[in-house]
């Protein structure tokens, strides 16, 4: 693909295809400037479905369900987008967007994950991971304890994912049994509450709930992963690098081109290829952005606290793939429980 990248931006040129159907999607696109068309395949045609013009607002489902593409988009003229990860739409709604508008936001989305997770539950091919998903979900207008855990009461949120789901309230239990006693969650007693379900990191728990969903269309034979271990491996070594250099930092931070470079062979001999292949996923997924200043020099602003989060979820994989095995071990359970509901 030939689109170009300044800051944020990705431009097209006429005919390129943006997002195609079928294939796995983890960004929403803005539409800065030029026209955008929107088709889907119907049996062996492909029909037109919106024309989209400066303002518009597409790709959105990705930041809701990590499935995949439900349309293709087509740039028709040149085209000008501004494109958001999933991961950064998260960090700029938290920092940037006025807390009303979160509310309305979260609530939007909440009702419309509820109703993609019910319908989907009928089967109940993967229970574990919708009441993951659900658990994340509340999670996210749970409350903070002194010590900066996020939490939710445990037994309301029992008798809401049983309701959700129409299952018992027995599986919910047991998966958040299975959370507890792994890295990525745990409980206390609170006089006068009860028990509380709660978190050390609310990211690393939402990233646990992607890494499922991820895992579950893979499985499906929906979609392939995205990387293999070795890419993988070297982002990861990619993103240890850049916050072992600007350990004691934290938010945004401009960093020259020729200083990151110099850094990566100075420190661990990277090489080129792997460097640029681990620096142009960052900028994708919005961790990074390049521009040139005045002068001709390149320089990259890093958001070094997504960067870290990122690097988190590579050290976690190990745990995610431990805890996810053990829900799906219970998954006979669940099934024979909620064979009998309607």
């Amino acid at each position: 693909m030939s689109h170009r990248r300044e800051k944020a931006f990705i431009t097209f040129k006429p005919g390129e295809i943006i997002f195609q159907e079928g294939r796995s999607g983890n960004k929403l696109f803005i539409l800065q400037d030029g026209e955008v068309e929107i088709t889907k395949q119907v049996d062996d045609e492909e029909v037109p479905l919106a024309n989209l013009k400066t303002g518009a607002v597409f790709g959105e489902m990705a930041l809701i369900d990590s499935g995949l593409r439900s349309a293709t988009a087509r740039a028709v003229t040149d085209v000008t987008c501004l494109s958001l990860s999933k991961t950064m739409f998260r960090h700029k709604l938290t920092t940037e967007v006025p807390q009303w508008m979160q509310s309305l936001y979260g609530v939007t989305v909440d009702r419309l994950r509820m109703m993609i997770l019910k319908s989907g539950f009928s089967g109940v091919e993967d229970p574990g991971r919708q009441i993951v998903e659900l658990l994340a979900m509340f999670l996210q207008r749970g409350e903070t304890t002194y010590s900066g855990n996020v939490y939710i009461p445990w037994d309301e949120a029992t008798r809401k994912i049983a309701y959700i789901l129409s299952s018992g309230e027995k599986p919910v239990t047991v998966v958040m049994e299975i959370l507890v006693n792994s890295k990525i969650a745990g409980y206390e007693i609170a006089l006068g509450e009860g028990r509380r379900f709660l978190v050390p990191s609310l990211d690393t728990f939402l990233q646990f709930a992607e890494y499922c969903e991820d895992s579950f269309m893979i499985d499906r034979r929906k979609r392939k992963p995205d990387t293999d271990p070795a890419a993988n491996q070297q982002e990861h070594e990619f993103l240890s690098i850049i916050c072992g250099f600007l350990e004691g930092k934290a938010g945004p931070v401009t960093l020259s081109a020729t200083t990151l470079d110099r850094q990566l062979q100075k420190k661990f001999k990277y090489s080129s290829d792997a460097g640029h292949a681990s620096l142009q996923k960052l900028l994708d997924q919005g961790l990074m952005s390049e521009e040139t200043r005045d002068d001709g020099t390149s320089v990259y602003q890093i958001d070094l606290d997504l960067c870290k989060q990122r690097k988190t979820f590579f050290e976690m994989q190990g745990e995610f793939k431990i805890v996810q095995a053990k829900i799906m071990a219970f998954r006979p359970a669940m099934r024979r429980e909620g064979s009998g509901r309607a």
